[in-house]
């Protein structure tokens, strides 16, 4: 009996030993799979990529520790960027290191449980072009295990902007130019008669996507006039040419001394034309010069400024009204009164294909959307009051428009494509009160992630072609019923005229 005891407690003794010795197995989740989503498909060299990790279902997260593996010879990480987070909002403690030049360790745990697919982002700008991948291994979440996963993302070069600057042609009527123009000659100079009193100055650019101002016609006042003209290339290099055109002064023919008479009666002395003060002086109202258009959607009319009636250009549609503001300067062209700060702003439209959009500044009473800074943004020369999202690329900025039915709206504008988008705000459910006893949020910045706005409209105003699509779809439904009806009709009559029938059917014989 003792030897069979003692056999039983060598035994015990050897399995638990055995326990001691055996290997820690991670246990996987079953089903569970990591997977890492960018915020753009492709980007180029100098621009950045959010990068997403997250699980393939929603689960009671506690805690998660992952390793991001990536390739530095064409990305790095940006560890000083407020983008970088955990996505588990009921996990308190988050942090992130840097063990290698290629690896990201990110951690997080504390807090109640919360069902959550999303873990963490972290942003990468790119440095070189190529196709990099990215490695999310030993994932641990709630002491689980998902498979490991990887992507890659396509970088390129990006495309080199134009710095062409120079003028293919330039040209002045009436007169010439001396000397003869040439692209690498920036002065010139011309003269004109007493009785010449505007210059039409026409410019073309050597590269299409270069911009010209200062032409069209300038009007000339008695001795030296200077006109110059701005081209602006792709990537916003400038060059000016410029003009002195000189205007011959009237030469008064000598007058046979006059018989005395009685002395006349003093004429009135000329009233001076009405100015408008801007930023860079005094503005004469002048009509719309020789080869201006008066803009679509405008019509011409008098109104009453300092005592003096002064040609205006009223909109069709909506409450806008323009002046012609001349100083001859660059500054010259059609201006709108601001309500708001009472001073006068340049008139200037953005466009889309079949329509055309008035840049405003919203009255006193129009909210601007909350997150949105005042800035201002130069358009084809001119300074313009727009709005930035704190946190978010520079190239989208807020605009306020009129449209040809003279409604007005907010627009979110792309600097780099010149797309318009509607602009419609994005609402955030409020966070429910946090319970006592709870932990503190993240430590970790919660900044808004740059989005990618889809809209192309208001949700609630009715597509037109949509209508006519539904309206065109009715009408053919009813007028193919029409063809079927007449068809069985006229099939029907002729049967009745014949005195004819259809002849039985053959009996059923039983085999």
């Amino acid at each position: 009996m003792k030897k069979v005891f003692q056999s039983i407690t060598y035994i015990l003794a050897l399995v638990c030993a055995s326990l001691v010795w055996l290997p820690s197995v991670p246990v996987y989740a079953e089903g569970l799979s990591a997977s890492i989503a960018f915020d753009r498909s492709s980007l180029t060299v100098g621009q950045s990529v959010i990068v997403t990790v997250s699980i393939s279902a929603k689960i009671d997260l506690t805690n998660y520790e992952a390793v991001v593996t990536y390739n530095p010879e064409y990305v790095t990480f940006n560890n000083d960027s407020s983008y970088n987070k955990n996505l588990a909002p009921a996990l308190a403690t988050f942090g992130i290191s840097e063990p290698s030049d290629d690896q990201i360790v990110a951690v997080a745990y504390g807090g109640t449980q919360t069902q959550s697919a999303k873990l963490f982002q972290l942003v990468f700008t790119a440095t070189k072009e190529g196709e990099p991948s990215f490695r999310v291994s030993d994932l641990n979440v709630n002491d689980q295990y998902p498979a490991s996963t990887s992507r890659k993302i396509t970088i390129s070069e990006p495309v080199p902007k134009s710095s062409n600057n120079k003028l293919k042609a330039l040209s002045v009527s009436p007169g010439s130019l001396s000397p003869s123009f040439s692209a690498d000659r920036q002065s010139y100079s011309m003269s004109v008669g007493p009785d010449v009193d505007r210059l039409t100055v026409s410019a073309t650019p050597e590269d299409s996507k270069a911009s010209v101002s200062g032409g069209g016609t300038v009007r000339l006042s008695a001795g030296e006039n200077t006109i110059r003209i701005v081209v602006t290339a792709e990537n916003g290099d400038k060059r000016t040419y410029t003009i002195t055109a000189t205007r011959a002064s009237v030469t008064p023919t000598p007058a046979a001394t006059p018989t005395p008479e009685p002395t006349p009666t003093p004429e009135p002395t000329p009233t001076p034309p009405v100015t408008v003060d801007l930023s860079d002086g005094p503005y004469e109202v002048v009509e719309v010069p020789d080869g201006v258009a008066i803009p679509n959607g405008f019509y011409r009319s008098y109104e009453e400024m300092d005592g003096q009636m002064v040609p205006v250009y009223k909109a069709l549609r909506g409450d806008l009204t323009l002046l012609y503001l001349y100083r001859q300067s660059i500054g010259d062209g059609f201006y709108y009164l601001d309500a708001l700060s009472g001073r006068y702003l340049p008139y200037v439209t953005l466009g889309i294909p079949a329509q055309a959009f008035t840049v405003l500044t919203p009255e006193e009473d129009v909210d601007v959307p909350e997150g949105w800074t005042p800035t201002s943004l130069t358009i084809d020369g001119k300074k313009l009051q727009v709005w930035r999202q704190d946190g978010q690329p520079t190239d989208i900025v807020l605009v306020y428009l009129m449209d040809e039915r003279g409604e007005q709206s907010f627009f979110r504008y792309d600097t780099q494509s010149q797309l318009l988008f509607p602009y419609q705000a994005i609402v955030v459910p409020e966070a429910s009160p946090t319970p006592a006893g709870t932990e503190p949020e993240p430590s970790v910045s919660q900044a808004p992630v740059p989005t990618e706005s889809g809209s192309t409209g208001n949700p609630g105003t009715p597509n037109p072609w949509t209508l006519a699509t539904a309206v065109m779809g009715l009408i053919c439904l009813a007028l193919i019923g029409l063809l079927i009806w007449q068809g069985a009709r006229r099939g029907y009559d002729s049967g009745r005229s014949n005195g004819k029938h259809l002849p039985p059917p053959p009996p059923i014989k039983r085999i």
